[in-house]
């Protein structure tokens, strides 16, 4: 089971030896398993029925049980001038493929081809969220109280207890932020708990000197690995404390619990 994109998919390879029915049962509840555990299921291997002939229907016959469909319908195996499909990649309704198609081999390695498919799956960006800090250490709070003084709050008399609430909210909110300097603030989930500001801030630096770099200049090549050295030194620094920090407070916490 992998996890894509907040979606699970499902890869489950098979080998069938021969045409024996007991075999063919087993992979039928096999998807049956498969798509009730994850809806995004992909199938594949060497089921040793050629595709290629109408005749062969029990992989077809799952298939349509289980609401799967394969990719592949062209030869995998040419043999003694025969040509065959006995290795299919079969997957779940789903799953959207952008494209699929067989490879050569070497016959040295293998005498099936090699098959393949495009799934497309959407990958999502790092979420990020954003806040706003105020900076009380910098604020005119004498300003702040003249004008709550001089403000007509007349409108806290009329409407329902939230509409007042609501209104006495943003009216606070938009004084605080003539007289309180504030600014948005990103924060990025899922972030090393040492790569702090100070480190971002490096970092942005090394990438702009490093754009710099293409003009082969030796001093700011020189200007760049000397950055470059200090932010690794950093981040390990950082790295280091934290870890010791979390393992100084896991032994003490073990040393309370077992006096």
């Amino acid at each position: 089971m992998k996890r894509c994109s907040n979606k699970e998919y499902c890869k489950q390879c098979r080998y069938i030896p021969s045409l024996n029915v007991e075999l063919w049962n087993r992979l039928n509840i096999c998807f049956e398993r498969a798509f009730e555990s994850c809806e995004n299921s992909i199938q594949l291997g060497d089921i040793n029925e050629d595709q290629l002939n109408p005749q062969n229907h029990k992989l077809n016959d799952i298939m349509a049980l289980n609401n799967f469909r394969n990719l592949i319908a062209c030869p995998t195996r040419v043999f003694n001038g025969r040509s065959t499909c006995i290795d299919p990649i079969v997957v779940s309704s789903g799953i959207d493929v952008v494209s699929q198609g067989v490879m050569d081999v070497p016959n040295n390695i293998s005498v099936h081809y090699s098959t393949y498919a495009y799934v497309k799956i959407n990958i999502h960006n790092q979420s990020e969220k954003t806040r706003k800090v105020w900076k009380y250490s910098s604020a005119d709070f004498n300003t702040f109280n003249v004008l709550i003084l001089n403000h007509d709050w007349s409108f806290l008399h009329n409407g329902s207890v939230d509409e007042v609430v609501d209104s006495f909210t943003k009216t606070v909110i938009s004084l605080a932020q003539q007289c309180i300097p504030n600014y948005i603030a990103t924060i990025r989930e899922n972030v090393k708990p040492w790569y702090n500001s100070e480190i971002r801030k490096l970092s942005r630096k090394r990438d702009r000197i490093k754009n710099a770099t293409k003009s082969r200049s030796l001093f700011d090549w020189n200007k760049y690995m000397l950055l470059r050295n200090r932010l690794s030194n950093m981040k390990k620094r950082a790295a280091n404390e934290i870890f010791f920090n979390n393992l100084e407070i896991n032994l003490h916490d073990l040393n309370y619990q077992n006096p």
